[in-house]
C-alpha cells in the first residue's frame, strides 16, 4: 500500500482516491503537520490531480494551497488554514496577456482587475 493511502486510512477510513475535496484537505493537513516527505506530498497531489499542493506561511498564518489548471486561462486554488480552519476559493481567469480577473472568496472576499507589463 502507498504512504498516501496508508494516511488516508488513518484520517478518513478508505483510500486517497476515494476521498472527497474535503477529506482531502485534512489528508494533506494531516501530512503536512506529520512533515511527510516529498514523495508522500507527490502521491497526494497525484492521486487529487492537483497542479500544485504547497504549505505557506509561517506559525499560525500557515496554510495548505492546492491548485488545479482547468483550462488554458482558468486556474482554481484552495487555501485551507491550519491553525485557523479556514479555507478561501481564488479564482484566477487570463483575460488577455497583460490583463487577469481574480476573484476570491473565504473570510473575506475580494475582486480584482490585474493589469501586467513585462519589461524586456
Amino acid at each position: 500500500m502507498l504512504e498516501a493511502d496508508t494516511l488516508a486510512f488513518l484520517i478518513t477510513g478508505r483510500p486517497i482516491d476515494q476521498a472527497g475535496s474535503q477529506e482531502g484537505g485534512q489528508i494533506v493537513s494531516a501530512a503536512l503537520a506529520l512533515g511527510v516527505s516529498n514523495n508522500i506530498a507527490t502521491q497526494v497531489q497525484t492521486a487529487l490531480g492537483l497542479d500544485q499542493l504547497t504549505l505557506t506561511g509561517t506559525g499560525e498564518d500557515g496554510q495548505v494551497l492546492a491548485g488545479k489548471q482547468l483550462g488554458r486561462r482558468l486556474y482554481l486554488q484552495y487555501a485551507f488554514g491550519i491553525f485557523d480552519k479556514i479555507g478561501s476559493v481564488l479564482l484566477r481567469y487570463q483575460l488577455t496577456d497583460r490583463l487577469t480577473f481574480e476573484s476570491e472568496s473565504g473570510a473575506e472576499q475580494s475582486l480584482d482587475l490585474i493589469y501586467s507589463v513585462k519589461k524586456p
